[in-house]
């Protein structure tokens, strides 16, 4: 009887692994594209072409975010508490940059996206 639960708790706790290993690999595709986008943003500046982010914020702010995000992600190294996984790009397109959220640009929705997964990939 102690084999069966054994094998029983085994199965479950791989199978979680197995859930929460897909979400990652689908997050760190998302950071992926999210740095892609704003490379594309910044040369898009560059050009003199219009947008709610600015190269400052692309630079110093959104792109080292998702680098780090994306580095937890690679070495295993993902707070465990919800409340501590947080998109610092994400929280100042949102509170402090005040970006139009009902007119969402395809960036701001990129980075609410890995905001919301990052919290939950646990």
């Amino acid at each position: 009887m102690n084999k069966l639960i054994s094998d029983i708790l085994s199965n479950i706790l791989s199978s979680k692994k197995m859930r929460t290993n897909r979400k990652i690999d689908k997050l760190k595709q998302e950071v992926l594209e999210g740095i892609k986008l704003s490379r594309r943003e910044i040369e898009n500046r560059k050009k003199g072409i219009e947008g709610e982010s600015t190269i400052e914020q692309l630079k110093e702010v959104i792109i080292p975010d998702l680098e780090d995000i994306l580095l937890k992600l690679d070495n295993k190294i993902i707070p465990k508490r919800r409340v501590d996984r947080y998109s610092l790009a994400y929280g100042n397109a949102l509170k402090m940059w005040d970006w139009d959220m009902e007119n969402a640009t395809e960036l701001y929705e990129k980075l609410a996206d890995i905001h919301n997964d990052y919290q939950d990939v646990l």
